[in-house]
């Protein structure tokens, strides 16, 4: 059972004026009743309002939700098609085709539990929205035909008409009879001969012929290949025993111990291996020498070098001219040297001349010259004097890498650094340090036209002298340090006094620090760093510009989006003069108020009542309240009051006069979330460390001492480079 019961009442239709645009909309009223049939007085109420098609129950082709708010006698008022729409346009409804049915849906608590109240027919009145397109209407009816009039009198004969067409040819008579045989003709000439018919099948082959006579020999053939060898003969008899004495040990190798005499050599072969100066062979080895702790085992010479070393190894070569040991494998080292003593090498070399080598490595292909493998807990190679000299023989420093082309290896980095520790702390592909007791940097790196650190604290920067501690120095024709990271920081800086990061730039077109990302280009936060103090004021970003003619602590060029708010000294908009864009500037102050407040304006004409209905946007009651109003009638002498405050987004004007036009405006103060939890306090001590100083304390007469932030604005961290520095470029 209906708990409500709806009187309603269609008012005007659509405000339709010759020659104008008629509104998509027209007035519905109705009072709202309970099921007693008192009227719900001063209630909101939500609506829920259909245009069906053809029937009660017909397809939905427009709907839409209006909320109201009753008078004292449960009265109502919309405009439908001003409400929130759920489905349809009001300018897509065809108006001339079949019947329309409005149906009201009622929900006395302002929601969305509806209750149907019926549709009814709607009558002549929303047609005019079909008559104000200014589309024709359909064609009606033909009549009924009138009566027939009398006969009229005969006229007079008119001229003979033009002779009619030729008629169609009649069809073709039947076939006569055959006629007699005509006599017979002379012979025609001869036709071509026809085309040779295809060749028969070959008859069987006939007796073969008698043997012909035999014909002349050929000559001799090579001579074939040697037979085997025949069986070797019996030996023959044993000769006569010699006249010389001969003794010794087996295995032995024999030596002349005198004229005639033989006896055992220094050399031992057992059938596998040779020994000299031993016996005890090991196996496999086919030449072993033992030598002692004061002999040398085998020493070859070539010529008489001028030097020589006074130990006794296994192998000593010398040689005059040429190289005094030769090692070489096809598939395994060519040398190899191993030694159990610390503080020896298993391969040493010394060289005393000046420009001499103590051990040289070298390929002929894409080899290596050198290879030292250190293992797991050993050391690969160390030098601990002299200079190392990667790419140059004239190294200046302890390590100096070079490049000598554009090709192969010089296409890539010259010192590439790889750190795989679990420590985080110890990993680094390239680490440095410094002297603990002096100033200097860790790792510098100057890269085309670049400034050597010496040159740069040298009075080109400031805040760069002998006495500044760097850990990386970069600088180089257009980028000094690169950082480039696939997860975490490209370039991570800290310091416990000073900037963690801090760039300088002397061109006019590009920044101290630049910073380029896929989704954000740089990106700021202070927060509590270990056990650092808290300050009581922080912040992500801090600009400052000072010395040019116009400075900008911060600009933007694109738009720029605040989640929060923003404090100032001032605001204006500044754009191309309208009519001098060339060479001026167009500057307009932003309107301040202690208040979160919004403005809205316009015109509107009353109509010949005096009446004139203002609607805001459909969020205007969700974003304000507040409201203040102001009227000025434009073009005649007549009083305009506001008739009905805002509810439900409208308010209403009245005039004295009919067909006046007025111009309004409405602030509101925002009441959204946002705007409720951060009001705007307009008195606001200042903090207990810039209590006595000033924002903008020279236009306050006081000095730049007493300015807040004074010490951050003249830390050394930002101090601008000396405008006349001059140091030497690295070419």
């Amino acid at each position: 059972m209906k708990k409500l019961i709806l009187s309603i009442c269609l008012l005007s239709g659509m405000q339709f004026i010759a020659g104008a645009q008629a509104p998509a909309r027209f007035n519905y009223q109705g009072i709202a009743r309970n099921s007693t049939g008192l009227p719900l007085a001063s209630q909101n109420l939500a609506l829920r309002l259909s245009i069906r098609e053809s029937s009660a129950a017909g397809t939905i082709v427009y709907q839409e939700r209006q909320t109201v708010t009753t008078n004292a006698y449960g009265l109502y008022h919309v405009a439908i098609g001003s409400g929130t729409v759920i489905t349809g346009t009001m300018s897509g409804v065809n108006w001339a085709a079949g019947e329309k049915y409005i149906q009201v849906e009622l929900d006395p608590a302002g929601g969305s539990a509806y209750t149907d109240l019926g549709a009814s027919q709607l009558l002549s009145v929303p047609y005019a929205m079909y008559a104000a397109s200014g589309t024709p209407g359909a064609t009606g009816p033909v009549g009924p035909a009138g009566p027939t009039g009398l006969t009229g009198a005969t006229g007079a004969t008119g001229p003979a008409g033009p002779a009619g067409p030729t008629g169609a040819t009649g069809p073709i008579g039947p076939t006569g009879l055959t006629g007699a045989t005509g006599a017979t003709g002379a012979t025609g000439p001869a036709g071509p001969t026809g085309l040779t018919g295809a060749a028969g099948v070959a008859g069987p082959a006939g007796p073969t012929g008698p043997t012909g006579a035999t014909g002349l020999t050929g000559p001799a053939g090579a001579t074939g290949p040697a037979g085997p060898a025949g069986p070797t003969g019996a030996t023959g008899p044993q000769g006569p025993a010699g006249t010389g004495t001969i003794s010794g040990t087996a295995n032995y190798l024999a030596k002349f111990t005198s004229a005639t005499v033989g006896g055992n050599s220094q050399i031992f072969d057992d059938g596998t291996s040779v020994g000299i100066g031993t016996t005890s062979l090991i196996p496999g080895t086919k030449l072993q020498v033992n030598g002692s702790a004061t002999a040398t085992a085998i020493r070859g010479s070539a010529g008489n070098p001028s030097f020589s070393f006074s130990v006794f190894p296994g192998v000593y070569g010398e040689s005059a001219n040429g190289p005094g040991t030769i090692g070489a494998s096809q598939n395994q080292n060519g040398v190899l040297g191993g030694s159990a003593a610390a503080n020896y090498a298993g391969v040493a070399g010394n060289n005393s001349a000046a420009n001499g080598y103590g051990v040289w490595g070298s390929v002929s292909g894409a080899g290596v010259a050198g290879y030292f493998d250190g293992g797991a807990t050993g050391r690969g190679i160390l030098v601990p004097n002299g200079a190392v000299g990667i790419g140059t023989i004239a190294p200046l420093g302890r390590l100096v890498v070079m490049q000598s082309g554009t090709t192969g290896i010089d296409t890539s980095a010259a010192i590439y650094g790889f750190a795989n520790s679990t420590l985080s702390c110890y990993k680094g592909g390239v680490f440095g340090t410094y002297n603990t007791s002096n100033y200097g940097v860790g790792v510098q790196g100057i890269g085309y036209q670049g400034l050597a650190y010496a040159d740069a604290a040298a009075g080109v920067f400031p805040s760069l002298t002998s006495s500044t501690d760097i850990g990386v120095y970069g600088s180089a024709a257009n980028v000094g340090v690169v950082g480039v990271s696939q997860a975490g920081s490209g370039v991570r800086g800290h310091s416990a006094t000073s900037s963690g990061v801090l760039g300088y730039s002397q061109a006019t077109t590009t920044g101290g620090t630049v910073g380029v990302g896929n989704t954000i280009g740089v990106f700021a936060n202070a927060l509590t760093l270990g056990t650092t103090a808290v300050p009581t004021t922080r912040y992500g970003i801090y600009g400052q510009a000072s010395g040019a003619t116009t400075n900008w602590a911060g600009y933007f060029n694109g738009n720029v989006s605040v989640v929060g708010s923003i404090a100032k000294g001032s605001g204006t908009f500044k754009i191309d003069h309208p009519l001098d864009p060339e060479h001026k500037y167009l500057y307009h102050s932003f309107v301040e108020s202690p208040d979160m407040m919004n403005i809205y304006n316009g015109n509107i004409t009353t109509d010949a009542n005096g009446y004139a209905t203002v609607e805001m946007p459909g969020y205007f009651d969700a974003l304000n309240k507040d409201f203040r109003y102001q009227l000025t009638v434009i073009g005649t002498f007549a009083q305009a009051i506001v008739k009905n405050e805002m509810q439900g987004n409208t308010f209403t004007i009245q005039t004295n006069q009919p067909n006046v036009k007025v111009s309004w405006m409405v602030t509101g103060v925002r009441h959204d979330k946002y705007a409720e939890a951060h009001r705007v306090v307009a008195e606001v001590p200042k903090e207990a460390e810039n209590q006595g100083r000033y924002l903008h304390a020279k236009e306050w007469g006081q000095p730049e001492e007493r300015e807040i932030n004074y010490e951050i604005n003249h830390s050394k961290a930002l101090d601008a480079p000396a405008a006349t520095g001059k140091a030497q470029r690295v070419k």
